[in-house]
């Protein structure tokens, strides 16, 4: 009975301390350039879903109406760049139309 108990006990402890990630790639498109601030530094305009976001991409994928996948987080930094719709990239590769 003890050692039941003992074992109910470590799968709740072990679930419970789990975080749930989302890994899961999104489907996006870079829309374009975004000349908000300084002229071109403004990183560019990520459409992903109905949202649209701004981020700093490699130089692979800076080019308008470019389909891909990502991975992303929303940038939670206090820069007064980051203040706004901001997300940093986790993982970007090509989606082919």
């Amino acid at each position: 009975m003890l050692r039941l108990f003992t074992l109910i006990g470590l799968v709740i402890a072990t679930q419970g301390c789990r975080k749930e990630v989302d890994t899961q790639e999104k489907a996006a498109l870079v829309a374009a350039m975004d000349f908000t601030m300084c002229g071109g530094c403004g990183g560019w305009v990520v459409k992903v879903d109905n949202a649209t976001y701004r981020a700093e991409l490699p130089p692979q994928f800076t080019k308008p109406d470019t389909p891909v996948w990502l991975r992303y987080k929303k940038d939670e930094s206090r820069e007064p760049k980051k203040a706004g719709n901001w997300i940093t990239i986790l993982s970007i590769r090509e989606r082919l139309p």
